[in-house]
This record gives C-alpha cells, sequence and structure tokens, in this order.
C-alpha cells in the first residue's frame, strides 16, 4: 500500500527540517503543494530537502521545475485536469511519463474516478473522513467502498481526515493507499514519531493482506 505525505499548503516552521527526517524514517512518496506559492519559493523548497530524496517528491504546480530537478512525478489538480482536452491531456500524460515520472491526480467521486484517463498512476480519492486541515470540509458519505478495480485502472488514495485511528478501516474499504496532510503536521514537534507509527501500523496491514 502507499504511504503519501502532503506537505502543509502554507509554510510552517521547522517544516523542512522535518521533511528531510521524514525521508530518513523511510517516506517514500512526498506531494509538494503550495497553491498559493510562486516558482521562486516553490524551489526554495527543493533546494532546502535533500537532493538525495528529490526522486521522492511530486510537484501539484510550476512543472517546468521537472526539467531542472530529478523528481518523482507531478499532480494535476481536478480542475486542471477537467479543463483539457483529451488530447491534450495524454500529450501531457506522455511528456512527463518520457521522463520517468509519475502523473497523478485528484477526483471527489466515484463518477469522476469510472471515468478517469488510465495513463494516471495513481488518484487521490476524498475527503474520506472529515478534514483536519480543513475546518468544515465533511466526509463524502458516497465514498463509501471503492469498487472491484481491474489491474489497468488508477492505484485509489484516501486523501481528507486519513489519521492513524482509521486507516486500518480504509484500506478494508477497498482503497490501495492513504494520504496525510494534517494528521501529520497538527502533530507539530511530534510529527515524525507520529509517522513511525503510522508507518509500521501500514506495515502491519500490508502483512494481513
Amino acid at each position: 500500500m502507499k504511504l503519501i505525505v502532503i506537505s502543509p499548503p502554507l509554510n510552517e516552521s521547522n517544516e523542512h527540517r522535518i521533511i528531510n527526517k521524514l525521508f530518513e524514517e523511510g517516506l517514500t512518496l512526498f506531494h509538494l503543494r503550495k497553491p498559493e506559492t510562486d516558482e521562486q519559493d516553490i524551489e526554495r523548497h527543493l533546494r532546502s530537502i535533500d537532493n538525495r530524496y528529490h526522486d521522492r517528491i511530486v510537484l501539484h504546480n510550476h512543472f517546468d521545475l521537472s526539467n531542472k530537478y530529478k523528481l518523482s512525478g507531478i499532480h494535476f489538480r481536478e480542475d486542471e485536469r477537467t479543463a483539457l482536452s483529451d488530447e491534450r491531456l495524454n500529450m501531457e500524460i506522455a511528456s512527463f511519463k518520457s521522463k520517468d515520472m509519475t502523473v497523478s491526480t485528484s477526483v471527489h467521486n466515484l463518477e469522476s474516478l469510472a471515468g478517469l484517463n488510465t495513463g494516471f498512476d495513481y488518484t487521490f480519492i476524498g475527503p474520506v473522513f472529515d478534514s483536519i486541515s480543513k475546518s468544515g470540509v465533511k466526509a463524502n458519505t458516497r465514498l463509501g467502498s471503492m469498487p472491484p478495480s481491474p489491474a489497468s485502472v488508477t492505484e485509489r488514495i484516501a486523501l481528507g481526515g486519513v489519521s492513524l485511528e482509521n486507516i486500518e478501516g480504509t484500506m478494508q474499504r477497498g482503497f490501495d493507499g492513504v494520504a496525510l496532510l494534517g494528521a501529520i503536521w497538527n502533530e507539530g514537534d511530534h510529527a515524525i514519531d507520529y509517522f513511525k507509527k503510522v508507518k509500521r501500523k501500514c506495515q502491519e496491514i500490508a502483512q494481513k493482506h
């Protein structure tokens, strides 16, 4: 199962120290998501992360930086994806995959998931639970169990309110992985200890299946 950590949308103190430590503790996939940040600041974030971990980082904007840094992949927001024609989207996906990068996206309902381009490697689906990081964002109650998935379909990653307490139940609902945001960053100086507990829980779940 995939275990992904997403950056806080706003800059936080000790953020880069925590990110580097998360990688040291075995984090394999980190999404750098700063929606209100310009390219210069995104590059500053990249430079603050040990370059030996750059191939574990996925960008949510300023994709041109992927020409300068060896990164894991890029992520299309749902509105970005739907604004593109099928032809243009296929070209964009092919362009990044030609550089050995993954391409992911987000959906908020099962209908969008069913119609998703099969070129995406994995997809965030949510909110699965009430959001931890965004006050008032409630779970989409229609996201119950994931439908059976043929091997050719994108991996389904649960997002929104995912925490140590509900990860196992999330996987029982048919998701292929989880993405953590508020559950990690709300822990402050205890973020690393929390991640280590989550990682152990994910390993236990993987062993059961």
